[in-house]
């Protein structure tokens, strides 16, 4: 298959921008299908890593991302571009670039034969998706936010699907029919650090606000008396900041910046847990395969992604109350690291996860016209 997979404006795709999920996602993604032997091509911002794809097409020159980002602190704060809240709503010019420049290199490279388009974030590259030959399968491979555009949408979990499908109510008829599937989000083993033995504390890591639940977890952890290292990005508002900043630091907690890859790895390594006590229907959650990549058990609550990941008293537990937190905090020893990383690599691994991408989207190619794909019902099969 000869994949066209639009990466992001405001982060280059590279493995320096893992800060950025959906940086991280699509860095992966390049490398897990280019390594079945699939044909990439690349549309991302100056700086994004070539050795990942077949051909990299520069779509956010080095003068525009300056422009647009040379003053954004992405390890301390909140950052959403593609709506330009980072710079109080002002237009974004790399997405203006991105769209422009996207689209034209698309409708220099596609074909007359029909070839699959992946959108990391559809509905920030819609403008660039408005105009494709008929020919294009424009799909959303990684839905883990709550606009869609794309026909074709590939959910991290059944939580999200079902939560978007409800969302969307009645509209769902009104249009052509979609071709929806779940898919897992997807690690590369070798970026995270089994570690049998642990240190003493346990971790927080995300956005650093309420809905993530970064409060229940230092009233949990002060209770139980443990340090929680709370590792992430802050609200950019300066009263947010400042509240939250104060809650930490009043609850016990130690604040960390948004950290890098090496950091990352560290940090999940070495926890006795990691926190994810999120209070709405959390799309997926990284984190939690992060955590469990890296021998670490989770305590989330009973919500959203997490009730397909953690599996409750193997991997971690699932939580409904703050008995519940408190009780999981003293009883995550029995929790074996050797579980979770094992369920990781069977489950949410590039060699786990890339034969299910290969299976879906060769169906797209075989409902829309092209290549014949053999009927293959086992891709959903679970691993075990």
């Amino acid at each position: 298959m000869r994949l066209h997979v639009l990466g992001l404006a405001h982060s280059p795709i590279s493995l320096d921008s893992f800060r950025d999920p959906f940086a991280g996602l699509c860095f992966n993604f390049c490398r897990m299908m280019r390594g079945l032997g699939h044909e990439i091509i690349l549309y991302g911002a100056v700086g994004s890593d070539p050795s990942i794809c077949d051909e990299f097409v520069e779509v956010v020159t080095q003068k525009v991302y300056g422009e647009s980002y040379g003053r954004a602190d992405k390890g301390t704060y909140q950052f959403d571009s593609s709506v330009g809240s980072w710079n109080g709503g002002r237009e974004d010019k790399a997405w203006v670039q991105f769209h422009v420049k996207t689209a034209a290199a698309l409708n220099d490279r596609l074909t007359e034969e029909p070839e699959l388009v992946l959108a990391m974030i559809g509905w920030a590259a819609a403008p660039a998706l408005a105009h494709l030959p008929k020919n294009a399968i424009v799909v959303e491979p990684t839905v883990g936010y709550g606009t869609t555009v794309a026909p074709n949408r590939v959910f991290p979990s059944y939580a999200w699907m079902h939560w978007i499908k409800a969302k969307d109510g009645g509209k769902e008829g009104d249009g052509p029919p979609r071709n929806d599937a779940v898919i897992q989000h997807y690690l590369d083993p070798a970026h995270f650090e089994f570690r049998e033995k642990k240190g003493d504390y346990f971790l927080f890591m995300g956005r650093i606000n309420e809905t993530k639940g970064y409060r229940v977890a230092l009233e949990a952890c002060k209770k139980a008396g443990v340090p929680l290292k709370v590792v992430g990005q802050l609200p950019r508002d300066p009263e947010g900041e400042r509240v939250t900043l104060a809650t930490i630091r009043d609850l016990g907690g130690e604040y960390v910046p948004s950290v890098g890859i090496d950091q990352r790895r560290e940090l999940l390594a070495g926890a006795r847990a990691a926190l994810c006590l999120v209070t709405y229907t959390e799309p997926f959650g990284l984190v939690a395969i992060e955590a469990a990549m890296s021998g670490t058990p989770v305590i989330s609550t009973d919500l959203g992604g997490y009730t397909e990941t953690v599996e409750h008293g193997v991997t971690g537990w699932r939580c409904l109350t703050t008995g519940d937190i408190e009780e999981a905090i003293n009883r995550v020893g029995e929790i074996s690291p050797k579980a979770c990383r094992a369920r990781a690599e069977r489950k949410n691994s590039m060699a786990a996860i890339g034969p299910k991408y290969e299976a879906y989207l060769g169906k797209l190619l075989h409902v829309t016209g092209g290549k014949k794909a053999a009927p293959n019902l086992d891709w959903m099969r679970e691993a075990t």
